[in-house]
């Protein structure tokens, strides 16, 4: 209908997430049954949705199980079109809404996937909207602005609270996305007086691709061969998994092995989402669901349950040496009491060098080289305990990263079984410095009287964290005269101090401009230089120099130019009176050229020139005094 209340030719409803009915004349064309029946069921349905279309946002429930706002006959949120047996989000919000489920197609989004996992069935309005908001966002829907208008127009209070949820949803699933892998279990075993043993199955869990561990999920634990857990006397256990790695204790029952599986069952949000496309021969949206699940597992671990399982810890020396510096490492070894007496085999080993500071893991990283290996064997004390110290045969010349790892060699006789410390414990590492290097370039190659002139220093080889602090301080020298015509020779420990850099921290690398600014007065070489110096704990650490001399840190300030000298102005004699001459006598001694000779160059051909003018002079002069009748 248009604004008159007739009836169009042709027109479309949209309804709140854009299902268009098409209306036409009945007397032109005929509606097939099914489309009859379809234009009938939508136009009633959008009838009853179009009530407050374009007033103010309101929640969207009830219509194919809409949750979330709407606003302009359109939805933000969750809805279940036909053939759907689950809350789904359109992306192709400005299409038709579909009327059949299609087969998916699976597109890698582990962030999204997470969020549909965890919140696409929910009931909360606010929930519904911020999950569709970052669906239509991630997968690019054609009619994304039409969702930041629907939530632009939300009240204020409504719309901040949509929006921190989204930021919120963000947050968790960058922490809590796939792919999934079960932490590795660690199974111990600690010896009784009797014989037996306890144990604990610990660090179990599922990491998310950030390492995040994910809480509430349901871990099944199997044990194989002589023990229970001591929870429920059963070798299977479900446990719940935490924020943090969760542990079990057992009970062995007998001697022997005891191995060890964990696993989740289809629980886990995969990496990929459901992308169903539009039915063939309709212009459709297509509607995202949650993917399938995964399922995760440890790998067997295995443990012999009447032995000992060592514990090993070592401390280097110092975590931060100059190079050159030969360090040590101090290996503690804790076993049980009845093991007292006993010998084991310890031993060390350095790697590295490395670039930047190494993360810890179980195994040494591919690719690090080793430094060299030391052992020994110690006699464990009366309570089965024992350290030994390893100094390196060696010192470390190479800058960078070193990391110890200590291990224990297993005694299946004592009933000990050995031990492996983890690669880049922090107690381990060893930071080997060298003195961070230093250039500086002037602000000017060529400068002159009254200029200012500056440096920049350029600097390389702060290692931030460490507990260094690093000072820049410096020196302007000049003038100093030139040598050979240039500054190249100039001995620059004679030269004077014309400025001094005024001490400035240097936290991390990079440029430093504006180095002592100065504003030169006389002519001559200028060159700066810098020292770089180094505290560790108040102390002295290194120091690095860079004098004065180089090409790029010196200045060649030369004098204005001298104007070149006026040239004089030339005195003209007075032209001398011509006394008057009567007509008939003339005055006796008297030349007419003689004033004008004086004024002209000495020349015969202008002397005669000058006589003839002055001849014509005299003339008009004796002619205008005829006529006037003067004397």
């Amino acid at each position: 209908m248009n604004a008159q209340g007739r009836e169009l030719s042709t027109g479309v409803i949209h309804n709140g997430d854009n299902y268009t009915a098409v209306i036409q004349r009945p007397t032109r064309r005929p509606l097939g049954r099914a489309r009859r029946v379809l234009a009938a069921a939508l136009t009633a349905a959008v009838a009853a949705l179009s009530v407050g279309a374009g007033a103010a946002p309101a929640q969207a429930r009830g219509w194919m199980g809409r949750t979330g706002y709407a606003h302009g006959g359109h939805t933000l949120g969750t809805l279940r079109p036909p053939g759907y047996s689950e809350q789904a989000v359109c992306i192709d919000t400005d299409r038709d809404l579909v009327t059949k489920r299609t087969s998916p197609e699976r597109k890698r989004q582990p962030g999204l996937n997470y969020l549909m996992t965890r919140y696409s069935q929910t009931t909360s309005d606010r929930d519904a909207a911020a999950l569709a908001y970052l669906v239509k966002d991630g997968l690019g829907d054609p009619g994304f602005p039409r969702a930041k208008a629907i939530l632009a127009s939300l009240g204020a209070a409504t719309q901040q609270r949509v929006r921190e949820r989204i930021e919120e949803l963000q947050a968790e699933a960058e922490r809590f996305a796939g792919p999934y892998v079960m932490g590795e279990p660690v199974l111990a075993t600690t010896a009784r007086p009797d014989g037996t043993a306890v144990g604990s199955v610990s660090n179990l869990g599922v990491n998310a691709a950030s390492g995040a561990w994910v809480a509430d999920l349901d871990l099944t634990l199997r044990l194989t061969g002589p023990a229970v857990f001591s929870e429920n006397g059963s070798r299977t256990l479900t446990l719940r998994s935490g924020s943090e790695p969760v542990e079990a204790p057992f009970t062995a029952t007998g001697a022997g092995e005891v191995s060890l599986t964990a696993s989740t069952d289809r629980v886990l949000a995969g990496t990929e989402l459901n992308v169903h496309p539009s039915p063939p021969g309709t212009s459709g949206q297509r509607m995202v669901t949650t993917g399938p699940r995964v399922s995760v597992s440890a790998g067997r671990v295995t443990r012999v349950v009447l032995a000992v399982t060592a514990r090993v810890s070592s401390q280097v020396s110092a975590h931060l040496v100059g190079t050159g510096t030969t360090v040590s490492d101090t290996v503690r070894v804790t076993t049980a009491k009845h093991l007292a007496g006993s010998r084991v085999r310890v031993s060390t080993t350095a790697y590295g060098p490395v670039e930047s500071r190494p993360a810890e893991s179980e195994a040494v990283p591919v690719g690090i080289k080793e430094v060299g290996t030391q052992g020994a064997d110690v006699t464990l004390d009366a309570d089965g305990n024992a350290e030994v110290t390893f100094e390196l045969s060696r010192p470390l010349n190479a800058p960078g990263w070193y990391v110890f790892v200590e291990a224990i060699a297993d005694d299946e006789e004592a009933g000990l079984r050995g031990a492996r410390g983890t690669f880049g414990r922090e107690s381990e590492t060893v930071f080997v410095n060298q003195p961070a290097t230093i250039e500086t370039r002037a602000s000017t190659r060529l400068a002159r009287v009254g200029s200012t002139i500056s440096d920049t220093a350029i600097v390389a080889g702060i290692v931030p964290g460490l507990g260094v602090t690093v000072t820049l301080t410096g020196e302007l020298r000049g003038p100093a005269s030139p040598v050979d015509g240039g500054c190249a020779a100039v001995d620059w420990s004679q030269a004077p101090v014309a400025t001094t850099i005024v001490a400035q921290p240097i936290p991390a690398d990079g440029e430093y401009p504006g180095l002592g600014e100065f504003t030169v007065a006389k002519a001559g070489c200028y060159s700066y230089g810098e020292q770089l110096t180094a505290t560790l704990e108040g102390k002295p650490w290194w120091q690095t120099d860079h004098p004065a001399g180089k090409t790029p840190q010196t200045t060649v300030v030369t004098a204005p130019p001298v104007p070149p000298a006026s040239a004089p102005v030339p005195t003209v004699s007075p032209v001398p009176t011509v006394p008057r001459v009567s007509p008939s006598a003339p005055v006796p001694g008297l030349t007419v050229n003689s004033g004008l000779a004086d004024l002209v160059p000495r020349n015969p051909v202008l002397g005669a020139l000058g006589a003839i003018s002055g001849l014509g002079l005299a003339g008009a002069l004796a002619r205008r005094r005829r006529k006037s009748g003067s004397p």
